[in-house]
């Protein structure tokens, strides 16, 4: 949580110029003071508002406790980059700060959110702060987000607005949008659903589970990097002449 190391990141983007930038550990903020986190989350803001649109950001959430805090994040970070990864315990928190739909579900108990509430959550989510390049006086004009990969134990769920991101893709049945009556039925050979919300599209896909795995590896993190490395970014100018 160094300044010092928060700035010479900065910096080292604008020398580097890489092709995507992933951001975590913002959260481990959460046990200084509330004067000195939010210094830091102005310092970031500041920061992430001098990076090209043409750079994806990445952002993993983390596990928070503190209301106040995710709040802070909600408003100041998440709106400024790209695409976020977060969990149901996440998405359920940042709906009840928020005042956004189900906030009654957090925190999550034993077990998982229904599929259709993460859908109702994330379509708030990406409505309230993401991107809006139609309406040039909206204050939604100006963000970035448009891209949400949501995980639990049983299933995974990417939502995201317009076409700058394009994902490359490889209970038998359950609702997963009660507003357009949308099923869920699972095929073994052809687990993945998806569907237009508007102007949102949600991708859906359960956790298939290896009944003899050879090794074991590290999830969580890894599952939304490893979704970055299947997905391509285009950033298209509001401006083009066609």
């Amino acid at each position: 949580g160094s300044t010092v190391v928060m700035e010479m990141f900065f910096k080292a983007i604008a020398q580097f110029k890489p092709d995507l930038i992933i951001i975590s550990g913002i959260h481990t903020l959460e046990f200084q003071n509330k004067e000195m986190r939010l210094e830091k989350l102005r310092m970031i803001r500041r920061n992430l508002l001098q990076i090209s649109s043409k750079t994806p950001i990445h952002f993993e959430l983390g596990s928070l406790a503190d209301a106040t805090f995710m709040f802070d994040i909600l408003h100041r970070i998440i709106p400024h980059v790209d695409s976020l990864g977060i969990n149901e315990q996440e998405l359920a928190f940042l709906s009840h700060v928020a005042g956004g739909p189900h906030m009654e579900e957090y925190p999550v108990q034993a077990g998982t959110v229904h599929a259709h509430k993460v859908v109702e959550m994330l379509d708030w989510l990406l409505r309230t702060f993401g991107r809006d390049r139609m309406n040039p006086n909206s204050k939604n004009y100006g963000y970035r987000l448009q891209r949400i990969h949501f995980q639990c134990l049983t299933y995974q769920m990417v939502a995201r607005m317009e076409t700058d991101m394009l994902e490359v893709r490889t209970a038998p049945s359950f609702i997963l949008d009660k507003k357009l009556g949308k099923m869920y039925h699972f095929h073994a050979h052809n687990p993945i659903a998806s569907w237009m919300r508007d102007q949102v599209l949600f991708i859906f896909t359960p956790v298939l589970v290896c009944k003899f795995p050879m090794k074991t590896v590290g999830v969580d993190d890894a599952i939304s990097t490893t979704g970055l490395l299947y997905s391509q970014f285009y950033r298209f100018d509001s401006n083009m002449k066609w």
